[in-house]
């Protein structure tokens, strides 16, 4: 110490140091921020986030898993799409239809937000009476699907629209007869196969065990049915 009992300049370097350091320790990392300094990057389709991500798609696919399941398979003659009449909460209750006719030989449902669903429909109805008066037939089942794909992809690019809310199901029979399932998300990804189980995230076990016995559909058959009158308890 000096005699006027400041410490030495080695120690007060020192003490300078430790300050410094103890800053620099407590302050927060990039890493360790919480997930709402990436708000400013949820308002745009465009931007992505520093992780390469773009968030209001990601919001949209998880609006779309806390809804209603709605489980779709194919058999050997036709194509099934099912939900349960039965919910957590009365505000899962849409009044537009869950179960969509597309034309004759195709169908689709949802799980995730009606009214998206009702927007979405009401354009690919028009895109299948276009094809029907251009072309004198029907839009086969691959080719609405692929609409319906554009249509949601196109959502997550325009300025001034948002993701839409859906995951979507579009089932019925080819031109040769055979029954094709398709699933398409929020971002307009496509993916075909024989069974998809979409949504549900807020069903419990004991939920999904009551929607296998009580559930509301239709079925592209030779009836041509699609529009939940095949429901059954």
């Amino acid at each position: 110490m000096t005699p006027s009992g400041l410490p030495t300049p080695p120690q007060f370097l020192l003490r300078i140091i430790l300050i410094l350091v103890l800053i620099l320790t407590t302050l927060p990392t990039y890493k360790s921020l919480p997930s709402h300094h990436d708000d400013h990057y949820a308002f745009s389709l465009s931007t992505f986030n520093p992780q390469g991500r773009l968030l209001q798609v990601e919001y949209a696919a998880k609006s779309a898993s806390l809804s209603v399941p709605l489980v779709g398979y194919l058999t050997s003659t036709t194509c099934v799409l099912t939900r349960p009449l039965s919910v957590p909460s009365p505000d899962l209750r849409p009044t537009y239809p869950r179960v969509f006719k597309l034309t004759s030989k195709t169908m689709t449902s949802y799980t995730g937000i009606p009214s998206d669903f009702a927007h979405l429909t009401h354009s690919v109805s028009s895109s299948v009476l276009q094809w029907r008066s251009e072309y004198g037939e029907e839009m086969p089942v691959n080719v609405v699907a692929f609409e319906v794909a554009k249509f949601m992809q196109g959502h997550t690019m325009k300025p001034g629209v948002r993701p839409l809310g859906l995951c979507v199901l579009v089932g019925g029979l080819d031109v040769s007869g055979s029954p094709r399932l398709f699933q398409i998300n929020s971002a307009g990804d496509v993916t075909e196969g024989t069974a998809f189980v979409v949504g549900g995230a807020n069903f419990n076990a004991e939920d999904v065990k009551r929607a296998t016995n009580t559930v509301e559909g239709g079925d592209m058959g030779e009836g041509g049915r699609g529009e939940g009158e095949d429901g059954y308890e």
